[in-house]
């Protein structure tokens, strides 16, 4: 049996780069989201309450297992930025 030789994904200019769509931080942002919402819309529409470990989770979404626990991180900063600035709401 004939192996098929593997194939060179790789680009030598660096158009490469800027076509590959999966690079893109927009997009990959608007992936995560469309994923969170798949996850919510499916649980919501079969009444699952169970709660997803981050890890779990992450791994749906294809990010590293931290993701979660930083995005908590920067909410907590801006909303101590909101307080301080200001303090009555």
């Amino acid at each position: 049996m004939m192996e098929t030789p593997a194939t060179d994904t790789s680009k030598s200019d660096s158009s490469a780069n800027e076509d590959d769509i999966t690079l893109n931080e927009e997009w990959i942002q608007e992936q995560i989201d469309r994923l969170l919402a798949w996850e919510i819309m499916t649980r919501a529409l079969s009444l699952n309450t169970e709660e997803i470990p981050a890890e779990k989770l992450c791994d749906m979404i294809g990010m590293p297992k931290n993701y979660v626990f930083e995005v908590i991180k920067k909410a907590s900063k801006k909303c101590a930025k909101c307080t301080k600035i200001s303090p009555n709401h």
